[in-house]
C-alpha cells in the first residue's frame, strides 16, 4: 500500500508452478506499474553448508537468463536474487529487506533437498509477527484472461473482514476490477446482526469510493466453501480474496473432505491484523 513502487515477490524454482506464478506477476505488474523480484531460494538446514561464490554465480546466471527472456517478450525485466536458508524464513527476510508488497506462489516450490507447499506458507503468515501485511496469491495455473476483471470476496460477520475490504479497495483502484461479494446464510440472530453491520460498513466504503460491486447470498443447503467456488466458476472469476486464516477451511479441508476447490482460480490470502490494530486507515 506504500506510495513507492510496489514489489511483487515470485519464488522461482524453474518449474511450471513458478512459470505460471511469473505470468500472473507480469500481468499485475504491468497494470499497477510494479516491480517483480525473482527469488531463487536454496534450502539450507542446520547442517547444510553455505553456497560457494561459484555456486551463487551459477544460480544467478540462470535466474538472469530467465529475466532477460521475460524482458524480451514482455518489455519488463524482473530483478533477481539468490537466497539461501529455510524457505519460509527466507521469504519473511526478503519481505523486510526488499519491502515486498505481494507474493505470488504456485502450490509447490522445491529444490533438491526440500519442498514448500503454498498452504504451509499461508499458515505461517497467519500468526506471524511481521508488521508488514503482505498478501499471498496461491495459483494453480496460468492466468485465464489478459487481466484481473472479476474478483470474488467471501464476506462474514467477523471484524477482521475490514482488512480484506482494505485490500479489495486497493485492487479495485489499481486493477479496475469488479467486486463480487458472497455472504453465508446465517440463521443465528447475533451473527445476522454482526453481518448487517459489516454489510453497512462495506457498502458505505465502496459507495463513497465509486467502486462497482454486487452481493450474493450463499444457499442454505450448501456448504459455504462449495458456494464460494461455484459462484467463482459461474462468473469466470480471476481471483478469490479471503483472510489467510480461512484458507485451510475454505480450500485445503474443503477439497480433502468434499472435493471442492477453486480449480485454476488464484486465491489471495490476507493476513489478519492483531485486534489492537484493527481499524480502517
Amino acid at each position: 500500500m506504500d506510495k513507492e513502487r510496489e514489489i511483487i515477490l515470485v519464488p522461482c524454482d524453474y518449474s511450471i508452478n513458478s512459470d505460471n506464478s511469473l505470468l500472473h506477476a507480469i500481468q499485475l505488474a504491468k497494470v499497477a506499474n510494479s516491480k517483480i523480484l525473482l527469488a531463487h531460494i536454496v534450502y539450507k538446514g542446520v547442517f547444510d553448508k553455505e553456497l560457494s561464490e561459484e555456486a551463487k554465480r551459477e544460480h544467478l546466471k540462470k535466474l538472469n537468463a530467465l529475466a532477460d527472456e521475460i524482458d524480451k517478450e514482455y518489455n519488463l525485466r524482473p530483478e533477481t536474487i539468490v537466497y539461501q536458508g529455510k524457505f519460509i524464513k527466507s521469504i519473511k527476510e526478503l519481505i523486510l529487506e526488499k519491502k515486498i508488497n505481494l507474493i505470488i506462489i504456485g502450490h509447490l516450490y522445491e529444490d533438491d533437498k526440500h519442498k514448500l507447499e503454498s498452504h504451509e506458507l499461508i499458515s505461517s503468515f497467519k500468526n506471524s509477527r511481521l508488521k508488514n501485511n503482505v498478501p499471498i496469491i496461491a495459483i494453480n495455473g496460468p492466468p485465464s484472461h489478459t487481466r484481473y476483471v472479476e474478483i470474488v470476496v467471501p464476506i462474514n460477520y467477523q471484524r477482521e473482514f475490514k482488512e480484506t475490504l482494505r485490500w479489495v479497495m486497493h485492487l479495485s483502484k489499481y486493477y479496475k476490477c469488479n467486486i463480487n461479494f458472497i455472504k453465508p446464510f446465517y440463521s443465528d440472530p447475533e451473527k445476522k446482526k454482526l453481518m448487517a453491520n459489516n454489510m453497512y460498513f462495506t457498502k458505505k466504503m465502496l459507495d463513497n469510493n465509486n467502486i462497482v460491486y454486487g452481493i450474493k447470498t450463499a444457499k442454505k443447503q450448501k456448504t459455504y466453501s462449495e458456494e464460494i467456488f461455484k459462484f467463482a466458476r459461474d462468473i469466470d472469476a480471476d481471483l478469490i480474496v479471503i483472510m489467510g486464516d480461512k484458507y485451510r477451511d475454505y480450500v485445503v479441508e474443503s477439497k480433502a473432505k468434499n472435493g471442492h476447490d477453486a480449480g485454476n482460480i488464484p486465491v489471495m490470502c490476507i493476513k489478519p491484523m492483531p485486534k489492537k490494530f484493527q481499524s480502517f486507515y
